[in-house]
């Protein structure tokens, strides 16, 4: 049976806590595994961090998450209106620069690509959306 869950915040990184708290709630009514919840916290926090970060240069903005989950699957859909921003065509820094530079973030886009089995991306109508799909365990 396919369950939807949706909530509109602003871009601020003040928000991540009620970010964290639609996704425990939602999540938890699932049956999820503990593994599955907090992996996903930590692609959807990391996505939403980047948004009010970076995505509207310090402007006020819009960020819509939906999560949509089925018994096999969990489909997290985030679009914004931010400035474009392609997260497959992002290279992270390879593992010996991280390394040699000293690990300062970065991590973020490398542990969603880990984390998600399928990421999808597309720019429509000047909004960003972001679909994270992870098979449930």
């Amino acid at each position: 049976m396919k369950k939807v869950f949706k909530i509109d915040i602003d871009a601020k990184i003040d928000s991540l806590q009620v970010v964290r708290e639609f996704l425990k709630n939602s999540l938890n009514l699932n049956n999820l595994s503990e593994n599955d919840i907090y992996d996903l916290e930590l692609c959807v926090e990391e996505i939403c961090s980047n948004i009010a970060k970076y995505g509207y240069d310090g402007e006020s903005g819009k960020i819509h998450l939906k999560l949509i989950i089925d018994d096999k699957k969990i489909k997290v859909v985030v679009i914004d209106r931010a400035k474009p921003f392609n997260i497959l065509e992002y290279e992270p820094l390879d593992k010996q620069n991280l390394l040699k530079d000293g690990i300062k973030g970065k991590l973020g886009i490398r542990t969603i690509r880990t984390i998600c089995e399928k990421i999808n991306y597309k720019r429509l109508k000047n909004r960003n959306k972001i679909e994270l799909i992870k098979y449930i365990t």
